[in-house]
């Protein structure tokens, strides 16, 4: 009989603190979220060796170096998109070819961005291909000295096509040489404001008021973006430019990126789960 009350208790005992148990982890659960989204953003960069072709050899050595050097600093990487006819100009193409190649040597990808930069809906489906395989020439021997594939494609304007089949047309196409499609999410429009930019330093100075203006009113468009997006649980994939003004502001961008709760991915990672934009501005 002794033995019967001493297990009954016993097991009395054991019920009792299986549910304080219970009720601590139900506590804790309550007290923080099962599933926490971790915002992440991607930042690579179009039209290299340089947006503004313009510009003195001198300069685009300087707007590349800065962005890199920015990049460096806070461990982020990228991966750069090349028009082949920049990096074929006023006889520079072995300077500008170096640019490139620094890029890659600080743990960078180069990525297609067609010949031409030719909107994908205005041009035949040779030609785009053309401009496609063209695109390839520099930057893929670039890689491969390297050791690298060239795995990264971003149609010009973010334009697939005309219509439905000549998408996917150019998609077939594309994935026939094994390249991965690189949208974006978000448009901080600094070729815009970069024009800006230009025009006011010409006129105005580098250090003049006016310079900071523009500054600031690019910045206030980057945290407007911010704002759109800020209760979306995606990846987000900036597009940004190899231009004067993005190369002035990187560093200001990245810290907003950072106020605004997001750390920094690869182009692959971010491309798993995003919501593309169809096109851009142009």
């Amino acid at each position: 009989m002794r033995c019967f009350f001493y297990r009954s208790r016993r097991r009395f005992v054991d019920y009792k603190i299986k549910n304080i148990v219970t009720l601590v982890v139900l506590v804790c659960l309550c007290a923080t979220p099962v599933f926490s989204f971790q915002k992440k953003i991607a930042l690579p960069f179009d039209d290299l060796p340089c947006l503004e072709s313009y510009s003195s050899l001198e300069k685009v050595i300087q707007i590349n170096q800065s962005i890199i050097n920015t990049l460096k600093k806070h461990s982020i990487k990228s991966v750069v998109f090349v028009n082949e006819q920049k990096i074929h100009y006023r006889g520079e193409t072995e300077s500008r070819i170096k640019i490139l190649e620094e890029w890659v040597d600080n743990g960078h990808e180069l990525g297609n961005h067609t010949v031409s930069h030719k909107d994908a809906s205005k041009i035949s489906m040779e030609e785009f291909k053309g401009e496609v395989r063209g695109g390839e020439e520099t930057i893929g021997s670039i890689m491969r000295s390297r050791g690298k594939n060239l795995r990264f494609f971003r149609y010009p304007y973010l334009v697939k096509g005309r219509n439905f089949n000549q998408i996917k047309q150019t998609e077939r196409f594309l994935r026939g040489r094994k390249y991965i499609i690189a949208g974006a999410t978000l448009d901080s429009l600094d070729w815009k404001f970069n024009a800006k930019y230009r025009q006011a330093a010409a006129q105005y100075g580098e250090d003049s008021p006016q310079i900071e203006e523009i500054k600031e009113a690019f910045l206030a468009h980057v945290q407007r973006e911010l704002s759109r997006v800020s209760k979306r649980k995606k990846n987000e994939i900036f597009l940004l430019h190899a231009c004067t003004l993005t190369s002035v502001t990187i560093g200001r961008v990245i810290d907003l990126l950072k106020r605004n709760g997001y750390s920094f991915c690869t182009l692959e990672e971010a491309l798993k789960d995003c919501v593309l934009i169809r096109e851009i501005e142009h």
